[in-house]
């Protein structure tokens, strides 16, 4: 069967805050999205079924755009990704010296979020980044924006996960009369279970924090895509996967600890603050999973305490 391609178009602007009336009520909603394990381990999946929430990280060189992996949305302008997937843009990235963008599909509309800081863990300890994000395209005529509601939960040995991402769909060398304003890239979905728990992470070098070993292929250039749970719960992040299987999923719930940099609009997510923090504007089942360790006043370490 032929694939069918379409195409949309998003307009990057200035931060669309500034013109906003006083008035205007903008609509953040936490989703739990169910999708169904899939047979066939690498199947095309439909974007627009995460309303916008599913991101893919774009960066421009000086002919293309490249996909570099992808991101989910967990608040207003904050998003998830694995830290891996900034490596080779990082510096650009932080000196804001380039124009890497994270966008994502909900119906006949492309948001456009500009990266305006990345959040890591301290040194060696998780392939996670948190991206504090700028809108850059026009604001929807609903006014709504989406995102993944979050569960500490350690899915439990044998339990089937979704494992989602966009990649690349062709390789821009090949294909030197495209518009290097187009960035041509599909969504892929896999799914399996869980095998091995790796608590303390599975190696120092590429996954040293608590993560999972789910025994399903997953195709290059997902990285840092959303891994949900059968309820629809995003339990963890891609992080890398063998051609045939298996993969590594960084569990989601160390980067909910973390001081994390604005977000937008900037009048709700203005200052540095704890994920862990934010009740109305992050969704989180079971936050009493973590517990503060004070010393002298002074939060010193947050402790987990697995369930599942």
């Amino acid at each position: 069967m032929k694939e069918t391609t379409v195409q949309i178009e998003g307009v990057a602007t200035e931060n669309p805050e500034l013109n906003l009336p006083p008035e205007t009520v903008l609509r953040f909603e936490a989703k739990q999205f169910l999708v169904s394990p899939v047979v066939k381990h690498d199947s095309l999946c439909n974007p627009h079924l995460f309303l916008g929430a599913i991101l893919a990280v774009s960066f421009p060189d000086a002919r293309y755009n490249n996909v570099l992996g992808s991101a989910i949305m967990v608040a207003p302008g904050i998003a998830i990704t694995a830290a891996h997937v900034l490596q080779q843009c990082l510096d650009d990235v932080m000196s804001e010296n380039c124009g890497t963008v994270c966008w994502g599909l909900d119906g006949d509309r492309m948001d456009i979020w500009r990266i305006r800081h990345v959040t890591f863990g301290a040194p060696g300890s998780s392939d996670l980044a948190v991206l504090s994000l700028e809108l850059s395209s026009a604001i929807p005529e609903d006014r709504t924006f989406n995102f993944a509601s979050i569960s500490t939960r350690t899915p439990a040995l044998g339990e089937p996960l979704i494992l989602l991402g966009y990649r690349q769909s062709d390789d821009p060398e090949q294909s030197p009369e495209r518009d290097h304003r187009q960035i041509e890239a599909r969504m892929f979905m896999s799914s399996g279970n869980v095998a091995e728990h790796h608590p303390r992470g599975r190696d120092q070098l590429l996954l040293p924090g608590p993560c999972l070993q789910v025994d399903c292929h997953t195709v290059g250039g997902m990285s840092g895509g959303p891994v949900f749970d059968e309820q629809g719960w995003l339990v963890g992040i891609l992080s890398s996967g063998l051609d045939g299987g298996p993969s590594w999923v960084s569990q989601v719930w160390p980067a909910l600890c973390w001081g994390v940099r604005d977000g937008w609009p900037a009048a709700a997510m203005a200052g540095d603050r704890r994920l862990l923090d934010l009740d109305r504007l992050v969704s989180i089942d079971r936050r009493e999973a973590l517990s503060d360790v004070f010393e002298n006043g002074v939060i010193r370490r947050t402790e987990y305490r697995t369930w599942s």
